[in-house]
């Protein structure tokens, strides 16, 4: 994963993201793999919502939506991060 979308992560989150490399997911069974799976469904949708109600709120403030996506970098990075985790663990 890209270091800069694992820096954006706190520590727990960072936990969450370290059980989807190879051997971890090698080890879970099939129900482990699809408790995994929504743990994670369940983060990426948390810091998606954040980014898509933050990026809304800010349109009318500042006039437009590429006026609006810098500000609210971090959610969107989170979102990303845990998008790509999610393929890995959709794969397994």
């Amino acid at each position: 994963m890209n270091a800069s979308l694992l820096a954006v992560l706190n520590d727990a989150e960072r936990l969450l993201v370290a059980e989807t490399e190879r051997d971890q997911l090698a080890a879970l069974d099939e129900d482990a793999a699809i408790e995994l799976e929504a743990r994670i469904r369940r983060a990426r949708s948390k810091y998606a919502g954040q980014y898509r109600r933050g990026a809304s709120a800010a349109v009318t403030e500042k006039g437009g939506r590429g006026m609006a996506r810098p500000e609210n970098t971090r959610a969107r990075m989170k979102a990303e991060a845990f998008e790509e985790a999610l393929s890995r663990v959709d794969r397994k």
